[in-house]
Protein backbone atom coordinates (compact mmCIF):
# COMPACT_ATOMS: atom_id res chain seq x y z
CA UNK A 1 0.00 0.00 0.00
CA UNK A 2 1.40 3.57 -0.80
CA UNK A 3 0.30 6.62 1.11
CA UNK A 4 -2.30 7.32 -0.79
CA UNK A 5 -4.14 4.54 -1.37
CA UNK A 6 -7.12 4.66 -4.81
CA UNK A 7 -10.17 1.88 -4.75
CA UNK A 8 -12.89 1.41 -7.14
CA UNK A 9 -16.00 0.15 -5.73
CA UNK A 10 -18.63 0.15 -8.32
CA UNK A 11 -19.07 3.69 -9.38
CA UNK A 12 -17.65 4.66 -6.57
CA UNK A 13 -14.00 5.84 -5.46
CA UNK A 14 -12.21 5.44 -2.34
CA UNK A 15 -8.75 7.84 -1.53
CA UNK A 16 -7.23 6.95 1.12
CA UNK A 17 -4.28 9.18 2.83
CA UNK A 18 -2.05 6.42 4.27
CA UNK A 19 0.19 7.42 6.47
CA UNK A 20 -0.81 7.23 9.73
CA UNK A 21 2.47 7.23 11.51
CA UNK A 22 2.52 11.01 10.47
CA UNK A 23 -0.83 12.10 11.10
CA UNK A 24 -1.74 11.60 6.91
CA UNK A 25 0.86 14.99 6.99
CA UNK A 26 1.52 15.60 3.06
CA UNK A 27 4.69 15.09 1.94
CA UNK A 28 5.81 15.87 -1.81
CA UNK A 29 5.24 11.65 -2.52
CA UNK A 30 2.13 12.52 -1.06
CA UNK A 31 0.58 15.46 -3.15
CA UNK A 32 1.81 13.87 -6.47
CA UNK A 33 0.02 10.98 -5.96
CA UNK A 34 -2.74 12.61 -4.42
CA UNK A 35 -2.35 14.45 -7.85
CA UNK A 36 -2.83 11.44 -9.79
CA UNK A 37 -5.46 10.20 -8.09
CA UNK A 38 -7.90 13.13 -8.76
CA UNK A 39 -6.82 12.70 -12.26
CA UNK A 40 -7.64 8.78 -12.40
CA UNK A 41 -11.19 9.90 -10.94
CA UNK A 42 -11.49 12.82 -13.10
CA UNK A 43 -10.90 10.64 -15.91
CA UNK A 44 -12.61 7.31 -15.43
CA UNK A 45 -15.91 7.45 -17.45
CA UNK A 46 -17.65 5.11 -14.91
CA UNK A 47 -16.55 6.58 -11.77
CA UNK A 48 -19.32 9.34 -10.55
CA UNK A 49 -18.18 9.95 -6.79
CA UNK A 50 -15.13 10.04 -4.88
CA UNK A 51 -14.73 9.53 -1.18
CA UNK A 52 -11.61 11.05 0.31
CA UNK A 53 -10.98 9.88 4.14
CA UNK A 54 -7.40 9.35 6.37
CA UNK A 55 -6.13 5.81 7.36
CA UNK A 56 -5.36 6.12 11.42
CA UNK A 57 -6.46 8.67 14.09
CA UNK A 58 -6.25 11.74 11.70
CA UNK A 59 -8.19 12.98 8.56
CA UNK A 60 -5.01 14.76 7.52
CA UNK A 61 -2.52 17.19 9.93
CA UNK A 62 -1.79 19.76 6.70
CA UNK A 63 1.46 19.87 5.55
CA UNK A 64 4.68 17.82 6.81
CA UNK A 65 6.18 20.57 8.83
CA UNK A 66 9.65 18.63 8.23
CA UNK A 67 9.63 17.92 4.71
CA UNK A 68 8.83 21.66 4.65
CA UNK A 69 11.90 22.48 6.49
CA UNK A 70 14.14 20.29 4.55
CA UNK A 71 13.01 21.90 1.26
CA UNK A 72 13.97 25.22 2.77
CA UNK A 73 17.42 23.92 3.69
CA UNK A 74 17.65 23.01 -0.12
CA UNK A 75 16.44 26.15 -1.37
CA UNK A 76 13.07 25.39 -2.24
CA UNK A 77 10.61 27.46 -1.83
CA UNK A 78 7.23 26.73 -0.52
CA UNK A 79 5.79 23.90 0.23
CA UNK A 80 5.01 20.59 -1.58
CA UNK A 81 1.72 21.05 -2.58
CA UNK A 82 2.25 21.89 -6.12
CA UNK A 83 6.09 19.85 -5.87
CA UNK A 84 5.25 17.47 -8.99
CA UNK A 85 4.79 17.34 -12.96
CA UNK A 86 1.34 16.74 -13.16
CA UNK A 87 -1.87 18.38 -14.08
CA UNK A 88 -3.05 19.71 -10.40
CA UNK A 89 -7.10 19.89 -10.00
CA UNK A 90 -6.26 20.80 -6.45
CA UNK A 91 -6.02 24.08 -5.81
CA UNK A 92 -5.56 27.25 -8.50
CA UNK A 93 -5.64 30.48 -8.26
CA UNK A 94 -8.65 32.28 -7.18
CA UNK A 95 -10.05 29.39 -8.00
CA UNK A 96 -9.57 27.04 -5.25
CA UNK A 97 -11.13 23.54 -3.73
CA UNK A 98 -11.24 21.18 -6.31
CA UNK A 99 -12.13 23.06 -9.47
CA UNK A 100 -10.35 20.38 -12.17
CA UNK A 101 -12.74 17.93 -10.27
CA UNK A 102 -16.29 18.10 -11.65
CA UNK A 103 -17.73 15.35 -10.04
CA UNK A 104 -19.08 15.07 -6.43
CA UNK A 105 -16.42 14.79 -3.74
CA UNK A 106 -17.33 13.34 -0.31
CA UNK A 107 -14.84 13.63 2.64
CA UNK A 108 -14.93 10.76 5.35
CA UNK A 109 -13.10 12.88 8.24
CA UNK A 110 -12.06 10.22 10.37
CA UNK A 111 -9.89 12.81 12.65
CA UNK A 112 -7.96 15.48 13.39
CA UNK A 113 -8.48 17.68 10.82
CA UNK A 114 -5.89 21.22 10.08
CA UNK A 115 -3.87 23.01 7.67
CA UNK A 116 -3.95 21.38 4.19
CA UNK A 117 -6.30 18.60 5.27
CA UNK A 118 -9.12 21.38 6.63
CA UNK A 119 -8.85 22.76 2.96
CA UNK A 120 -9.51 19.45 1.40
CA UNK A 121 -12.39 19.33 3.82
CA UNK A 122 -13.83 22.71 2.56
CA UNK A 123 -13.29 21.70 -0.93
CA UNK A 124 -15.42 18.38 -0.85
CA UNK A 125 -18.99 18.74 -1.65
CA UNK A 126 -20.31 16.39 1.10
CA UNK A 127 -18.37 15.97 4.71
CA UNK A 128 -19.04 13.57 7.00
CA UNK A 129 -17.26 14.01 10.46
CA UNK A 130 -16.54 11.09 12.77
CA UNK A 131 -18.15 12.27 16.72
CA UNK A 132 -14.43 12.59 17.74
CA UNK A 133 -12.43 14.69 15.16
CA UNK A 134 -11.55 18.11 15.43
CA UNK A 135 -11.26 20.51 13.04
CA UNK A 136 -8.37 23.83 12.85
CA UNK A 137 -6.62 26.22 11.17
CA UNK A 138 -3.58 26.19 12.82
CA UNK A 139 -0.79 28.07 10.55
CA UNK A 140 -0.98 30.56 12.74
CA UNK A 141 0.81 28.36 15.42
CA UNK A 142 3.64 28.04 13.41
CA UNK A 143 3.78 31.90 12.62
CA UNK A 144 2.61 31.66 9.07
CA UNK A 145 -0.63 33.06 6.58
CA UNK A 146 -2.67 30.09 5.85
CA UNK A 147 -2.40 29.99 1.95
CA UNK A 148 -5.91 29.53 1.06
CA UNK A 149 -8.15 31.31 3.75
CA UNK A 150 -10.52 32.12 0.82
CA UNK A 151 -12.40 28.46 1.65
CA UNK A 152 -13.03 29.35 5.22
CA UNK A 153 -13.81 33.02 5.02
CA UNK A 154 -16.38 32.52 1.96
CA UNK A 155 -17.79 29.93 3.56
CA UNK A 156 -18.10 30.11 6.98
CA UNK A 157 -19.26 32.95 9.56
CA UNK A 158 -17.09 35.52 9.67
CA UNK A 159 -16.67 35.11 13.40
CA UNK A 160 -15.49 31.40 13.67
CA UNK A 161 -13.50 32.09 10.63
CA UNK A 162 -11.74 34.53 12.97
CA UNK A 163 -11.34 32.19 16.24
CA UNK A 164 -9.81 29.16 14.22
CA UNK A 165 -7.45 31.75 12.35
CA UNK A 166 -6.43 34.07 14.66
CA UNK A 167 -6.16 31.07 17.78
CA UNK A 168 -5.15 28.31 16.15
CA UNK A 169 -7.76 26.20 18.17
CA UNK A 170 -9.65 23.72 16.97
CA UNK A 171 -13.36 22.88 17.70
CA UNK A 172 -15.55 19.59 17.84
CA UNK A 173 -16.84 17.62 15.69
CA UNK A 174 -20.32 18.72 16.81
CA UNK A 175 -19.82 22.23 16.57
CA UNK A 176 -18.44 21.61 13.49
CA UNK A 177 -21.89 20.70 12.27
CA UNK A 178 -23.50 23.60 14.10
CA UNK A 179 -22.11 26.04 11.87
CA UNK A 180 -22.41 24.06 8.82
CA UNK A 181 -18.96 22.65 8.34
CA UNK A 182 -20.04 19.29 8.00
CA UNK A 183 -22.94 17.76 6.83
CA UNK A 184 -23.32 14.66 9.38
CA UNK A 185 -21.85 13.23 12.34
CA UNK A 186 -21.36 9.66 13.51
CA UNK A 187 -19.40 7.01 16.02
CA UNK A 188 -15.55 7.12 14.00
CA UNK A 189 -16.76 3.12 13.75
CA UNK A 190 -19.62 4.57 10.88
CA UNK A 191 -17.81 7.08 9.12
CA UNK A 192 -17.30 5.11 5.99
CA UNK A 193 -21.12 3.54 5.86
CA UNK A 194 -22.42 6.93 6.25
CA UNK A 195 -20.12 7.93 3.19
CA UNK A 196 -20.58 5.42 1.14
CA UNK A 197 -24.53 5.94 1.79
CA UNK A 198 -24.18 9.85 0.47
CA UNK A 199 -22.23 8.42 -2.40
CA UNK A 200 -25.36 6.04 -3.47
CA UNK A 201 -27.87 8.59 -2.84
CA UNK A 202 -26.20 11.19 -5.17
CA UNK A 203 -25.62 8.20 -7.67
CA UNK A 204 -29.23 8.07 -7.72
CA UNK A 205 -29.10 11.12 -9.85
CA UNK A 206 -27.70 11.18 -13.72
CA UNK A 207 -23.93 11.91 -13.51
CA UNK A 208 -23.99 14.69 -15.72
CA UNK A 209 -26.73 16.55 -13.69
CA UNK A 210 -24.52 15.69 -10.77
CA UNK A 211 -21.56 17.77 -12.12
CA UNK A 212 -23.90 20.38 -13.37
CA UNK A 213 -25.01 21.41 -10.50
CA UNK A 214 -22.03 20.91 -8.82
CA UNK A 215 -20.24 23.29 -11.29
CA UNK A 216 -22.95 26.43 -11.00
CA UNK A 217 -23.22 26.00 -7.30
CA UNK A 218 -19.55 26.00 -6.92
CA UNK A 219 -19.36 28.95 -9.34
CA UNK A 220 -21.61 30.94 -7.14
CA UNK A 221 -19.93 30.50 -4.30
CA UNK A 222 -16.50 31.90 -5.23
CA UNK A 223 -15.65 35.30 -5.68
CA UNK A 224 -12.93 36.72 -8.34
CA UNK A 225 -11.81 38.93 -5.93
CA UNK A 226 -7.58 39.06 -6.35
CA UNK A 227 -6.88 40.80 -3.39
CA UNK A 228 -6.85 38.18 -0.71
CA UNK A 229 -4.31 36.18 -2.78
CA UNK A 230 -1.97 38.95 -3.34
CA UNK A 231 -2.02 39.59 0.72
CA UNK A 232 -1.15 35.73 1.81
CA UNK A 233 1.60 35.90 -1.07
CA UNK A 234 2.92 39.57 0.39
CA UNK A 235 2.46 38.37 4.01
CA UNK A 236 4.00 35.04 3.58
CA UNK A 237 7.28 36.45 1.63
CA UNK A 238 8.18 38.65 5.01
CA UNK A 239 6.66 35.59 7.71
CA UNK A 240 8.67 32.78 6.10
CA UNK A 241 12.02 34.94 6.38
CA UNK A 242 11.02 36.13 10.19
CA UNK A 243 12.92 34.89 13.56
CA UNK A 244 9.44 33.91 14.77
CA UNK A 245 8.61 31.80 12.04
CA UNK A 246 11.96 30.08 12.62
CA UNK A 247 11.21 29.45 16.67
CA UNK A 248 7.71 28.62 15.66
CA UNK A 249 8.86 25.60 13.57
CA UNK A 250 11.71 24.77 15.94
CA UNK A 251 9.59 24.94 19.13
CA UNK A 252 6.83 22.66 16.91
CA UNK A 253 9.17 19.99 16.15
CA UNK A 254 11.17 20.06 19.63
CA UNK A 255 7.61 19.79 21.37
CA UNK A 256 8.71 22.47 23.17
CA UNK A 257 6.70 25.96 23.81
CA UNK A 258 7.70 28.84 21.27
CA UNK A 259 8.99 31.81 22.60
CA UNK A 260 8.68 34.78 19.91
CA UNK A 261 9.92 38.30 19.89
CA UNK A 262 8.01 40.00 16.92
CA UNK A 263 10.70 39.86 14.26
Amino acid sequence: MGKVDYQKSGATVVITLNRPEKLNALDATMTRALAQAWIDFQNDPEATVAILTGEGRAFCAGIDVKDRQARARRGQTGTALFDHDLPDLYLKTYDQGLPGVTKPVIVAANGITTGIGFHLLMAADIRIAAEDATFGLAEINIGIVGSNLRLAAQRLPLAVTMELVLTGDFISAQRAYEIGLVNSVVPREEVMDEAMAWAERLQRHPPKALEYNKLVTRKAATSLDETVDKLVTLYNKELFDSQDHKEAVDAFLEKRKPHFHGK
